[in-house]
This record gives structure tokens, sequence and C-alpha cells, in this order.
């Protein structure tokens, strides 16, 4: 066998760029330069540089985990290959005798084998290769993340994570390799949430979540296919169930109590419960602060919807894009005067903001996320319920809304019956009306009964909110106390 000289490089994360709302396909958020040959001097076997080369950066902050290295190899197995498939060299090169160069390369020392025409190689992995492993084997293989987590895609060692990559070379039996890219198989998903809102209302942000990530994550990828939806593109990978999908850790932001921040009068008693501090967020609402997230993905090309055009109108339509495809949840609170709403956003990640379902290994995808009003979001809004108050419709368009809590708490008497400023004492047609329409809070069922503003001969009226009805409890009647549950005009 003759020694050759083999470089490597390795494919640095590729520069798409898609603000949500602007595609922009040139310019790179994360560039990483890509490198050519070393000028090492070698001697005895051939030896592989190996290279960080351009990846694509999607534009469309880093959370406390085990650092992740993208460049750096640990560990490479070459897998060679004769003219008809066969295996005929196998080998496993390990990190004492890979050496650091320039840029993030690596130096790899190898024989190659005199029928080899083409080449795997497999870094920075668990999988073990022999050379009775096929070639379909070889495609074949997959990295199951058992422990259901984000690190669980990388090979850990001594608190760093390296990312698992594939190259793979052709040519006659008599070439040399000389340059090998080595590609992530992992995208790279940075992502900004903002807000840009109009006077007199705020958004807190409460998390962000990664969801329905594939549990595999397949080394082998022809870098020249078609991605699915494309002209000529392959079938979508990988094929995802309920039960093939997981969810990455939630990150909750908790720098602000927002019932202080806000005043916000009546927050429910879930969201004021000390256990779960859902009522601490982030709050965005001066156009320049944002939140900052960057995840690591496995590869999830799920294809093209002709179905969706508006970007806050991007979801799967399950037939040619799988519903378990990737998606990012903005979880916070919206705040309008003194109303305040539980907001769930969904962001789908792929390759534009309308209808491309692609995560791509090797590719840098940044989205920014900014919020404009409670129902206008450059993503879509998929949930928005009442948290301080209660609409006693089924449409989203009361005439009024009824403070989720209940004020004067202890008991109101009959001269005692007020509200805070904004908010005003329900008449008995309010009353009836939120009776009639079955309204119950969230935190309990309504008080027997309550106040109105209606008074008469130093008397007050109050209504029953068990059956509707209309009771006047008269000035000689005095030491009773019912509640109060103000309301707010829509």
């Amino acid at each position: 066998m003759t020694s050759k000289k083999l470089q490597n490089r390795l494919a640095s994360w590729g520069c798409l760029a898609g603000m949500l709302g602007v595609l922009l396909l040139s310019g790179c958020t994360d560039e990483w330069a890509e490198s050519g040959t070393q000028g090492l001097n070698v001697s005895g076997a051939g030896q592989i540089v190996l290279v960080p080369d351009e990846a694509r950066n999607v534009t469309v902050a880093t959370k406390a985990t085990a650092a992740w290295e993208e460049t750096k190899i640990y560990n490479v197995w070459v897998i060679e290959f004769d003219v008809n498939g066969n295996t005929v060299a196998c080998n496993q090169i390990l990190n004492t005798n890979i050496e650091a160069a320039t840029n993030g390369s690596s130096i790899i020392a190898l024989t190659k084998n005199a029928e080899t025409t083409e080449a795997y190689f497999i870094a920075n992995t668990i999988a073990s290769f022999s050379k009775e492993s096929t070639k379909a084997a070889v495609q074949a293989e997959a990295l199951a993340n058992n422990t259901k987590s984000e690190n669980g895609f990388a090979y850990s060692q001594g608190g760093t994570n390296y990312i698992p990559m594939f190259g793979i070379w052709k040519g006659a039996a008599t070439d040399k390799i000389s340059e090998v890219e080595m590609y992530r198989t992992l995208a790279k998903v940075s992502f900004e949430v903002k807000a840009d809102l109009p006077q007199g209302q705020a958004f807190a942000l409460q998390s962000l979540q990664v969801r329905q990530v594939p549990n595999t994550l397949q080394y082998y990828r022809d870098p020249g296919e078609a991605a699915p939806g494309e002209t000529g593109g392959v079938a979508a990978y990988p094929a995802l169930s309920e039960s093939n999908v997981f969810d990455y850790e939630i990150n909750e932001f908790k720098t602000e109590d927002i019932v202080g921040t806000w005043d916000a009068q009546w927050m429910t008693s879930s969201a004021q419960d000390a256990q779960t501090d859902n009522t601490w967020a982030t709050v965005l609402g001066d156009g320049t602060s944002s939140v900052k997230q960057l995840w690591y993905l496995p590869e999830s090309a799920q294809g093209v919807t002709t179905s969706t055009t508006a970007e806050n109108q991007k979801e799967p339509d399950g037939q040619n894009v799988s519903p378990y495809s990737t998606y990012v949840e903005i979880k916070g609170f919206y705040k309008i005067d003194a109303l305040v709403n539980s907001v769930t956003y969904r962001v789908y990640l792929g390759e534009n903001n309308s209808n491309n379902f692609n995560i791509l290994r090797n590719t840098h995808y940044t989205v920014i996320a900014t919020v404009k009003g409670q129902n206008e979001i450059d993503v879509r809004v998929n949930e928005i319920e009442p948290e301080n108050y209660l609409d006693y419709t089924d449409n989203g368009r009361p005439w009024f809304v009824m403070g989720d809590g209940i004020e004067n708490a202890s008991g109101a008497g009959i001269t005692s019956v007020t509200c805070p400023d904004g908010w005003r004492v329900p008449t008995r047609k309010d009353l009836m009306m939120a009776w009639a329409y079955k309204l119950q809070p969230e935190n309990g069922s309504l008080q027997p009964f309550l106040w109105t503003n209606e008074t008469w001969s130093g008397g007050r009226w109050s209504v029953a909110m068990s059956n509707g009805t209309v009771q006047f409890m008269a000035s000689a009647d005095g030491s009773q106390t019912y509640f109060v549950r103000c309301v707010k005009d829509w």
C-alpha cells in the first residue's frame, strides 16, 4: 500500500440569513472562513488535515450546559470501499493520534488501501465499525438519543460536547485523497425574542422551549442530494411520529416579578403561586431589549407545504409535512392597560418563514421573533388565555371583562363597594349576563352573591350567581357582607 496525504476540509456553518419577515441569502452572522491546504510537513503514512469548511447560515444566548466544540475532531472512523462497494479497510483514529492545526483543523495519519475508490469519515461518535460492516450498514448507522436531551446528540468528553461529523471522498483507486469536507451532523439555531409594542402595552417572556425534536441522528448523508420539497429532492427524513420525538428542557427567564412590576391585580392563584414562579419573567417592551438562546438540533428535513404563504400562519399541513416537525414555543404574559393574558407563540423552524420545514445539518439558523402586539407577531400565535380577568363569551369579543379574583375578599358592606382605578363595580345586567354565560373563574366558583353598583333608598342590589336572581339588601341590613368582582369595559 502507498502512503497518501489526505487534506480534509471541515465544512463551516453555512450562512443562510433569514430574519422572520425577511429572507437574506447573503451575509453570515457567524462567518467561518474556508481554509485551504495548511502546508504542513508530513512524513511516513499519508496525513489528513481536517479543516473547518463553510457551512450555510440561515438567519431566520447561550444557556448553561456543557461547552460545545464545533470544529475539533476527538476521534474519527475511516471506512474505505472498493469500486463494487465492498469494505476494504476500516480504521479508527483516536484523539492521541490527532494533531491540532490552525483554524480548527486537525491532522490524522492514514495509509489508503490500494483498492479504495470511496471512503467515509465519521468523527466524534460512540459508534463502532469493522471491516465486516457493509456499506449499507454504515449508511444506516444512527445515534439514538436515549437521554432525551440536547447533550445526548454530542460525543461528550471531559465536560466538552464534540459535534458528530461526516465526510465522504470519491475517486479512482490510483488517486490521492487530497481533500475531504467534513459536515457537522447537527444544525445550530440562534433564537432571539424581541418586542416592539404600542404605547401602554408590555410583554413578559416566561419561557422558551424547542419541541418535537427527532430522537435519532444519522451520520451518513450525501452532501450533494437535494432537500425534501426541492426539485429532485429526496423523501422527508427522518420519519416522525409521537413515539420518536421529544422536547428539549424548558428555559425559563425569571428576572422580574410582573405582578409587582405591572401592578397586575387579580393574577390567578396559579400565577401567584410562589412554588411555580409563574409571575417571574423577563419584561420586553422598549424595542431594544431581547432574550437570546442557542440550541443544537439533529437534522429534520420534513419538506415544503403548498398551503402556507403568510409567515404568521406557518404550520405543517399533516400531508406534505409531518405534524411532528420541530418548533420553538414562546410563552409569556401580555398586558394591555390592566388586563393580562397568558400567550403562547409557536415558531416552526426551516429554510424560510412561510412553508419550508427543513432543518438541515451543518446549517446555522438565526431566528428573530418580534412581538408587535398581542395578536400580532411575525410568527404563529397558538394560544391566548385570560390571566387576570374572565371573558364571559366564547368568541373573545365581550362587552366587558370580569376580574379573575375576589376584590375585598373578606366581604364588603353595603356602603363600602369599590374597585381600583380603571375597573368598575358591575351592574345587575353585567352580572346576570355573566351568569347566563356560565362564567366561572379559574380559581374556583363565583361567590354565591356579588354586589352591583346599583343602590336604592340606602340599600344595594346584588345578584345570586348560583341562579342569576336579583336580590335587594336594605340599609337596615348594613352588616351583611357580600363579595365584589370588578369589571372593565372591553
